[in-house]
């Protein structure tokens, strides 16, 4: 039989067991609470499961898991070459070296679906959209803060090293000319193709968009101006860029189409327009599905973070699978 004091201990034991488990799953409550209904309110970031780089915590690509893993694979790629980038491109979408059909997405922390959990964002939902008609797959090449350049620099290095995509998604969205002055790709090419014009280049600030007015060393908009500035080079830059992005195979997409802009995106669009390469819009089909039932609250995660919402992503998905089958992709 057990002492006294065996059994004693026993219970302390369970006990001590069912409060650390009663703790942690307290707390695990408590977040989920936190993020999805005080955001903004008492709870100012939200977990890296929403994919937030949270100041103040060490956090690395690595810790977003399924989000960042198309960017992690692009990243072992090293020492393109500067003539290959900037040659005439021979696009390889449209080769199909299997039975999935391959789609690529370049683009910024709106393909990266900042306030989303994975499952949510644009990429997520397309990929189940067309494997619903055969067997797909979306790779995802969008992070936060990324340029037009960076997604030149992501398309030449992919199609330089893989030969499977059947289709190029290129989202375009208003900050798309705020250049970082340390590119992740490849800084060395991100600086000789910026040395190709011969003005100034504007560089961005950390982006940080509650920082505004008199609290901001240059606030957002004033950013934006000056990089669709003639006194600086990153107009240049543009006009170059869309000389070598890919004619067929491909839709740029003009993401936030459907609400008002800051009146920067008229500009951006037309040098596609010089350049012969047309900008698809969620405009219309904004209009006909949307505007009546939904607010323009419905559309950004929260009052403080302007990223499109899980609807807005919702929407990004259906039109963009739409278009792909009015183009006959998945003939």
């Amino acid at each position: 039989m057990k002492s006294i004091r065996e059994i004693s201990f026993t219970k302390l034991f369970i006990n001590l067991l069912l409060f650390i488990a009663s703790f942690v799953l307290n707390f695990l409550l408590a977040q989920q609470i936190a993020e999805h209904f005080f955001f903004d309110k008492l709870y100012y970031y939200k977990s890296v499961r929403f994919g937030y780089l949270i100041p103040g915590k060490s956090i690395t690509y690595a810790d977003f898991g399924k989000r960042v893993e198309d960017i992690q694979n692009l990243f072992s790629f090293h020492d393109t070459d500067l003539d290959l980038l900037l040659s005439p491109s021979s696009s390889i979408a449209g080769t199909k070296d299997d039975q999935v059909f391959t789609v690529v997405v370049f683009g910024d922390s709106y393909v990266w679906g900042q306030g989303l959990q994975n499952k949510d964002r644009f990429v997520s939902l397309l990929e189940r959209k067309l494997n619903r008609v055969k067997p797909a797959r979306v790779v995802s090449l969008g992070a936060p803060g990324d340029s037009i350049l960076d997604h030149f620099i992501k398309y030449r290095i992919y199609t330089t090293h893989k030969s499977n995509a059947d289709l190029f998604i290129f989202t375009l969205v208003d900050n798309d000319l705020l250049f970082d002055r340390t590119n992740k790709y490849d800084n060395r090419l991100s600086q000789e193709v910026l040395a190709l014009c011969d003005k100034p280049i504007f560089y961005s600030l950390p982006y940080n968009p509650f920082i505004s007015g008199e609290n901001a060393i240059i606030p957002f908009e004033e950013q934006l101006a000056q990089s669709f500035s003639d006194s600086y080079g990153n107009l240049c830059v543009l006009n170059i860029l869309v000389r070598f992005l890919p004619r067929q195979y491909v839709i740029y997409f003009d993401v936030d189409g459907f609400r008002n802009r800051r009146g920067f995106m008229d500009q951006y669009i037309s040098a596609f327009k010089t350049a012969n390469l047309p900008v698809f819009s969620t405009k219309d089909y904004y209009e006909q599905h949307y505007k009546k039932d939904k607010s323009d609250k419905d559309f950004i995660v929260s009052a403080k973070d302007f990223h499109p919402s899980a609807l807005a992503n919702r929407m990004f998905a259906e039109v963009l699978f739409n278009e792909i089958v009015a183009l006959g992709y998945l003939d």
